[in-house]
């Protein structure tokens, strides 16, 4: 991890990316409460990576604020995929309506085959159809699940949560 993204983590987001670091080949859940910076680990454990990326929320308005934030941390180009554009990058943002609607087009194919991480931004709503869809079709290595309020008491909710996403890792 660069110095600079270091020196801006917190005790337990440098221990969060270290176990993520380590569940590379796995994926899992990341359960923080909100304001604890989810995107900004992504971005920590990103930097690290030298692989393809894509960071899916599903509001507009999360779009436009986590590319901005990926952008400022990580210091390089950070693509956008949805709200009509399609500037994929190294590590990229993206709707999971847009990915979902184009993931049989030949574009989307060819810029999915590169990518090895997801991030699903707010993982308790991503547990339907169209979000299992659309990482099937992108086949990533790795999937990290995001989120503030999962209900992992909840059996059913915890085994749609780790199938899509891995087990609790942090």
């Amino acid at each position: 991890m660069p110095y600079r993204i270091k020196s801006m983590c917190r005790s337990y987001q440098m221990a969060c990316v270290q176990k993520m670091v380590r569940q590379s080949r796995i994926g899992g859940l990341i359960l923080n409460a909100t304001g604890t910076g989810k995107t900004f680990i992504a971005g920590a454990y990103f930097s690290r990576s030298t692989g393809y990326g894509v960071f899916v929320v599903d509001e507009l308005t999360l779009l436009a604020q986590s590319q901005q934030s990926l952008s400022e941390l990580l210091q390089e180009e950070v693509g956008v995929v949805g709200n009509q554009q399609f500037h994929p990058s190294r590590i990229t943002v993206a709707t999971v309506q847009t990915i979902h609607k184009h993931r049989q087009d030949l574009a989307f194919k060819r810029w999915t085959r590169k990518i090895t991480t997801v991030f699903l931004d707010e993982i308790h709503t991503a547990m339907n159809r169209r979000n299992i869809q659309t990482v099937q079709a992108i086949n990533p290595l790795t999937v990290f699940g995001l989120t503030a309020t999962l209900e992992i008491s909840k059996t059913d909710i915890l085994v749609r949560a780790v199938s899509l996403a891995g087990p609790p890792i942090y």
